[in-house]
């Protein structure tokens, strides 16, 4: 009936044309079964054709073609079927009353065709309007990643909507809750199994419940349900209906956050111990309380710029060289754009900005007091490259010098370099070497890519 009405729409309605054609096909066709019939047999009423004609224009045409029809279907049967025959003259009163009763009787006809042509527009409109509730509901179940559920308590059968055989990866049909609790993660089938227990064990009209599935491509899915009872008028419970809601999203960004929080927890203890050994050591080389001071603000200020690209970055990672310019940025006034950066774009996992940062924290700093920073036509380069051996892949940095004042290599290692050294090595389990060259310092560092 969808079909024929939809069909009916769009010949006739938005074609009013082919509503005219039409009428004027009724009539001949009409006409020409009349001349039929009276060659079979001279006993036929000479409207008996004409009058469905009439009547089929007007309910599908509405009233202009049905008074076509009419107008035609009269003329036809005044020429052909009344006397005298093949002649437009009436010139008895038994024609002139067949024409004024064909007329009459038309133009009812003519009205119950466009009262029927209402109601069939009504019904269209009533298609076109459910047609439209039905794509703005699906809309809003997929927008909201919805997906609609019923279960017959009575036929152990349970069936979902399109949306919701889309989030499972099954198609949509029937199934008993023996067979849905074989698309249910193992290890939370106890939960599915208990929820319909409590459900029809109780008066409760609502509940809630959340667990995973497992789809036909083995992904694991978080499902939420929201579902109501289904009670017939005594009051029993026949059936469940209601939403699921895929939160998979939601159960990974709360796992991820637990994740984040344990993780920052380890930072914190690791933070707390590098502070210390950063306050040890910075006061068994200082000379003076303002020296100490001075340079152990300026680690912890390396040391706060790091975890706040961390804390920025949510914990995914960090690009190397955003990394490199924020430690080098303070020395921004004193370099200025002296010191260049160059290699391949790298996320850095989040276990690595710490040590890495404090690394090129010391070596700008020393470039700064005693390298080529210090001298106005001193640079800095810093290039990387990763590449990739039988222990995984490795990163690979150079940081050189050029332009300083005179290098002469120091006879006993300072604390900064031991610092690096000790975060490369240990904290990084990478390679480090420092060359130093009459024309500047190139210190080579590899570490491994863990992640």
């Amino acid at each position: 009936m969808d079909r024929l009405i939809r069909a009916y729409h769009t010949i006739f309605i938005t074609n009013p044309m082919y509503a005219y054609a039409f009428a004027i096909g009724c009539v001949v066709i009409a006409t020409l079964l009349r001349l039929a019939a009276g060659v079979i047999t001279t006993d036929v009423a000479p409207f008996v054709t004409l009058f469905p004609a009439v009547l089929l224009a007007a309910v599908l045409g509405g009233t202009g073609p049905g008074t076509l029809a009419l107008v035609l279907s009269g003329a036809s049967a005044w020429y052909f079927f009344l006397e005298p025959l093949r002649s437009l003259e009436i010139n008895t009163t038994a024609t002139a009353i067949d024409l004024v009763l064909f007329a009459l009787c038309g133009a009812a006809m003519i009205l119950v065709g466009a009262v029927l042509q209402a109601a069939v527009e009504r019904a269209d409109r009533t298609l076109q309007d459910v047609r439209e509730g039905e794509r703005r509901l699906r809309a809003a179940l997929e927008a909201g990643h919805l997906g609609t559920i019923s279960y017959n308590l009575a036929q152990d059968r349970g069936r979902w909507s399109p949306a919701f055989a889309k989030m499972i990866g099954q198609p949509v049909t029937d199934m008993s809750f023996s067979d849905w609790l074989e698309l249910v993660h193992p290890d939370d089938r106890h939960i599915a199994q208990t929820s319909l227990e409590e459900a029809l064990a109780t008066k409760t009209e609502t509940y809630k419940t959340h667990y995973r599935i497992v789809r036909p491509d083995k992904a694991v899915r978080w499902l939420e349900f929201s579902v109501t009872a289904t009670r017939d008028g005594t009051g029993e419970l026949i059936g469940l209906d209601g939403f699921a809601v895929d939160v998979t999203d939601r159960f990974r960004e709360d796992e991820r956050k637990q994740e984040i929080v344990r993780e920052m927890h380890h930072r914190v203890k690791n933070v707390l111990a590098i502070v210390q050994a950063l306050a040890r050591q910075t006061a068994h080389q200082a000379t003076s309380l303002d020296g100490f001071l001075s340079t152990f603000q300026a680690r912890l200020n390396a040391l706060a710029t790091t975890h706040d690209l961390i804390v920025s970055h949510q914990g995914r990672g960090v690009a190397l060289a955003e990394l490199v310019k924020t430690e080098t940025a303070p020395f921004e006034t004193i370099a200025g754009s002296r010191i260049t950066l160059d290699g391949p774009d790298l996320m850095l996992p989040s276990e690595m900005i710490t040590p890495l940062g404090l690394v090129i924290h010391e070596l700008t700093t020393n470039a700064a007091k005693y390298g080529s920073l210090s001298h106005r036509n001193g640079a800095v380069s810093v290039n990387w490259s990763t590449r990739t051996n039988g222990g995984g892949p490795r990163l690979s940095v150079l940081w050189r010098e050029r332009g300083g004042p005179p290098v002469v290599a120091p006879t006993k290692a300072g604390f900064g370099s031991r610092l690096i050294s000790r975060m490369i090595r240990n904290d990084l389990a990478g390679e480090i070497e420092f060359h130093w060259l009459a024309q500047g310092l190139d210190c080579t560092f590899t570490v491994p890519l863990a992640n």
